[in-house]
């Protein structure tokens, strides 16, 4: 599943429901991703707050959910991932 398009927080063409799944069952299953070049990872990161999601879930977006994708350990800072 990709976030990439267009910049998270806008909903263009990606129904609610989607927004819905990823703050639910989905906290565990959705990477975050940008559409790089034409959206880099700062402004995308920085538009994140208005999704409205609580910080376990963002963390876990953002790069707890890709840390157990590619089995990488966790973050010594990850109390200060979020």
């Amino acid at each position: 599943m990709s976030t990439s398009t267009p910049v998270p927080t806008r909903r263009n063409g990606i129904r609610e429901s989607w927004w819905t799944y990823l703050k639910a069952d989905g906290r565990h299953k959705v990477l975050f991703g940008t559409n790089y070049p034409m959206i880099t990872a700062t402004r995308a990161l920085g538009e994140l707050a208005s999704l409205g999601l609580d910080a376990e879930t963002e963390r876990l977006f953002r790069a707890g959910n890709a840390r157990g994708v590619f089995r990488l350990p966790p973050s010594a800072d990850a109390s200060a991932a979020v």
